[in-house]
């Protein structure tokens, strides 16, 4: 029996990397270019006609749902199955194969190979097993670093506005962790079920249980080894992240900025650390299916001294494109040069660009200053022009008799411990409701507010987001705000917005001058097609591509809700036009410090926030 305590684990998972690096890397290269050049488009091209045919392009909030309802949404979840199943197999199914080999020092196979073994098991996944599996990958590993990451699921993440609800309420807190909890133990009793079906060939179902079983039996050394492992990763992406910062701070301090030789030097830089990080997702992730695999043969046969079996694929007769590539140093150099070049040349000039870009992004108070006030309140709105905000974001609200309030919730339980929804009290119930002592006993007193009461108050000082919350007892609430608007001639010093689009057409209906933007959350398709002067969108679906393609078309895009100063940073480098955020002080202070900043701070920055 070989000798396999933890460290002796973890060395030969390196040993193992080390035997087939080469492999490893053009596997990965190969997979990436089916998937991204070739399935994606196909499957992203049949999704948007099934899109078009349902008349619902885009799909925007909450039409997401209503198009998964019906036909051409159940095709398109369908589809969606498959390709989720098409990526786990050929990224993490193809690594699992290689691991095999290198685990008992077999000779490289063909790509197309490893690509017919793994979808051989294609049918072993459907059944209900397969929707567990979809969630250990999709939505497990991801969210918690449990497992095996795919590089097409980094996408997935808690969207900030969902965190700050569910910090906002203790139970809800509590309830995140109990179900924070249950996904850690789920995902690490499922650690070996994609292992089980390709290399035993096993349905979805009995993988899970068997991974289960495997997990129990060997609890105590499963959880030494996954927790040294993890450690020791972490201090090992620490080591290697320092001594490259250090290194390109201490080149980056020398650059003569302005000239051709910085940009050139500036642009090397850049294109290294992205080659960097890619060949990093390229190495950890078959550390961890190494890490995975050595795990598996020793709880499943060498404990229980069982042979581990040769999967018998063909060595390789042939060699492919890439294999030419890497074994012609000549040519390889040539080719890595071209690239280098070309990529370095292109990003020097961006990122100099970038560095010289004088930004004018703009500052709305969420709900008013909200850390100096409570939400939603002449106070919040009077902090909101103290800390020199450009618009004070509200929401508004109509009341049974019709009256237009400024209140976000649908219940005043939250703000004033009432158990009353707003549509069911006239304003004379509400106006002397006091909101302000949950707050802070200094703000004992405050009222909720009419909208007419914000203009009077904001009136050439600041400008006002006005979000529409209606509800389905709110037949006049857009024609209301639209007159009050109208009435105080605020129509060049505010917007409205709402996250119904039909409220948005309304408006333009009304009054054509009125400025407009659709708030999103998610979205999918052509943003050509929505009829809105600018677009206020949540944070996590933010990207640089995005952001080009709004701009291209002419449109200002806003950004909520935005706290943390990282994310500030990283959208500022994107080109926003306005960030919605309750931290209002520490995103002017972001502002003022980037116009105060060095060109080698501001290149630091932006390298950081690749």
């Amino acid at each position: 029996m070989r000798k396999d305590g933890t460290f002796n684990h973890i060395i030969n998972i390196f040993k193992d990397i080390k035997y087939g690096f080469f492999r490893l890397i053009k596997y990965q290269i190969g997979t990436k270019i089916l998937l991204s050049i070739i399935i994606l488009p196909i499957f992203n091209f049949l999704i948007n006609i099934l899109i078009h045919k349902s008349d619902r392009f885009p799909l925007v909030n909450g039409e997401i749902i209503k198009f998964g309802l019906s036909k051409e949404g159940a095709i398109t979840l369908f589809m969606l199955f498959i390709l989720a199943y098409i990526i786990i197999l050929s990224e993490i199914g193809g690594l699992i194969i290689i691991s095999n080999q290198l685990y008992l020092r077999k000779e490289e196979s063909s790509y197309a190979d490893i690509f017919k073994y793994c979808f051989k098991r294609f049918y072993k996944i459907f059944g209900v097993g397969s929707i567990f599996i979809l969630i250990q990958f999709f939505l497990f590993v991801p969210l918690l670093d449990i497992g095996i990451n795919s590089s097409f699921t980094s996408f997935v993440k808690i969207p900030d506005f969902i965190e700050d609800y569910i910090y906002s309420d203790n139970i809800l807190i509590v309830f995140q962790y109990i179900l924070m909890m249950i996904m850690i133990y789920f995902a690490l009793r499922w650690i070996f079920s994609l292992h089980i079906i390709i290399l035993e060939n096993k349905s979805a179902t009995k993988a899970l249980k068997e991974s289960g079983q495997l997990v129990k039996r060997n609890l105590k050394e499963f959880i030494k080894r996954y927790v040294t492992f993890s450690i020791l990763n972490g201090i090992l992406y620490f080591i290697i992240l320092v001594l490259w910062m250090s290194l390109v701070a201490n080149i980056s301090k020398n650059i003569s900025y302005g000239s051709y030789s910085g940009k050139f030097i500036l642009g090397g830089i850049v294109f290294f650390h992205q080659m960097g990080a890619v060949l990093l997702s390229f190495i950890y992730i078959p550390i961890q299916v190494q890490f995975t695999t050595r795990m598996y043969y020793k709880f499943a046969y060498i404990n229980e001294n069982k042979t581990i079996p040769s999967l018998n694929l063909k060595i390789k007769e042939k060699d492919s494109l890439l294999d030419k590539i890497f074994k012609n140093k000549k040519m390889f150099i040539e080719i890595f040069t071209i690239i280098f070049l070309f990529s370095t040349l292109l990003i020097g000039m961006i990122t100099s660009e970038i560095i010289e870009q004088k930004y004018t992004v703009e500052v709305t108070a969420h709900r008013g200053n909200t850390k100096e006030a409570p939400e939603n309140t002449i106070s919040s709105v009077k902090k909101a022009i103290e800390a020199k905000s450009d618009y004070a974001e509200i929401d508004v609200k109509e009341t049974k008799d019709g009256e237009i309030i400024v209140f976000h919730d649908n219940n005043l339980k939250r703000m004033a411990k009432l158990n009353k929804n707003v549509w069911e009290m006239n304003y004379e119930d509400i106006k002397n409701i006091d909101i302000g002592m949950h707050f802070h006993k200094k703000f004992k007193g405050e009222k909720i507010p009419l909208l007419q009461e914000v203009i009077d108050v904001s009136k050439d000082k600041i400008k006002l987001n006005i979000e529409i919350k209606g509800d389905i007892y709110s037949k006049n609430l857009v024609k209301k705000v639209v007159k009050i608007i109208e009435d105080n001639d605020i129509i060049n010093n505010c917007v409205v917005t709402s996250l119904e689009y039909s409220d948005i057409k309304k408006v333009k209906e009304l009054n054509p001058k009125i400025k407009t933007g659709y708030i999103m959350y998610i979205v999918k398709g052509d943003l050509t097609n929505i009829k809105s002067d600018f677009y206020s969108m949540e944070e996590s679906i933010i990207s640089s591509n995005l952001v080009n393609e709004i701009h291209a078309n002419g449109k200002e895009i806003h950004v909520w809700t935005v706290n943390h100063n990282w994310k500030m940073e990283r959208l500022i480098n994107m080109g926003v036009d306005n960030i919605i955020t309750d931290e209002v002080e520490a995103l002017r202070d972001t502002l003022k410090m980037r116009e105060e900043r060095s060109p080698y701070e501001k290149f630091i920055e932006i390298l950081t926030s690749y």
